[in-house]
């Protein structure tokens, strides 16, 4: 599968095979398990350790998102949902080790 194949998945709700619901009533469930109260914006990034530009890319969007969550940009009410293309667990935990955000392996 080549860079920005996707991988299909029919949208947020319940994470396949987890039990794990990705979107409640109240927010986003985040990284560690707690929840992010529900966002006005929610943002998909679909990408994968494969990538060489999701790779280069994330660094940016990182600093991005740190800047709005430190009150850069004051109207901005989002989170990042990352939505794997890995084929394998390495390459997915090698892209999302340094990210907040919530995903679906």
């Amino acid at each position: 599968m080549g860079c920005g194949g996707g991988i299909g998945y029919p949208g947020l709700g319940r994470v396949p095979d987890s039990g794990l619901w990705l979107l409640s009533e109240t927010g986003v469930v985040g990284k560690n398990g707690g929840v992010v109260p529900r966002p006005t914006i929610v943002a998909l990034l679909f990408s994968a350790n494969f990538c060489n530009p999701c790779k280069m890319f994330l660094p940016q969007l990182l600093t991005f998102y740190n800047n709005v969550r430190a009150g850069g940009y004051t109207n901005l009410d989002f989170e990042i949902v990352y939505i794997s293309n890995d084929e394998d667990q390495a390459g997915f935990d090698a892209h999302y080790r340094p990210v907040p955000w919530p995903a679906v392996p």
